[in-house]
Formats: structure tokens, sequence, C-alpha cells
């Protein structure tokens, strides 16, 4: 029984990372579009800024998930040696 949860946590110790990504992915793009609107709705540029964070936003998103990735799979590589 304690062999079964040694295993199970150090699963999910591997894969949290990736557990939260999505939800990291998201409220990144929504923080970013929602500050883009309100800049707007502040210097009445409509929709410019908007446009601008949101691409912002998304870009950062996959530079993030794109590190974590890459992590993953040094740790998995390092793992092997």
């Amino acid at each position: 029984m304690r062999l079964i949860r040694s295993k199970d946590s150090k699963a999910l110790k591997e894969l949290s990372p990736f557990l939260i990504m999505g939800w990291q992915m998201v409220l990144t793009i929504v923080l970013c579009g929602f500050l883009g609107w309100w800049l707007d709705k502040q210097f009445n540029t409509k929709p410019w800024l908007l446009i601008g964070f949101l691409f912002f936003g998304v870009v950062a998103a996959m530079v993030s998930f794109l590190r974590t990735a890459m992590n993953a799979n040094k740790k998995k590589n390092n793992y092997k040696l």
C-alpha cells in the first residue's frame, strides 16, 4: 500500500506543471485582454490596445507553455542518465 502511494505521488509531482498549464494559459490571455479593454476605455483607443494586449497574452502563454515542456524534457533526459 505504501509503495503504491509513493508511485502515485511521484507521478503526480511529475505531472503537476502540465495540470495547471491550461488554466495558466487561459488566465494569461484573459487578464491581458481585460487590461487592453480597460486601457482602451481610459484612452478612447478602441479596439487597438485590446487587440495588442490579446496578441501579447497569446504569445506570453505560448512561451510559458514551451518553457514548461522544454524543462520537462530536460528533466526526463537527465533522469535517464
